[in-house]
């Protein structure tokens, strides 16, 4: 099954409801594909802390 999370907030952002949604639906053997990583964390240091 594929699930698709969307989000309209800026990376900068870490108070973003689908981000919250998409760390506690990833698990064991689950893997994320991103289309651009700046949509993800703005940062290297803020990539980390995902």
């Amino acid at each position: 099954m594929h699930r698709i999370f969307i989000d309209k907030c800026s990376g900068k952002n870490t108070d973003r409801p689908e981000l919250k949604k998409m760390l506690d639906y990833l698990g064991g053997g689950n893997f994320l594909v991103v289309s651009e990583y700046v949509r993800l964390a703005r940062s290297s240091a803020d990539m980390l802390d995902l």
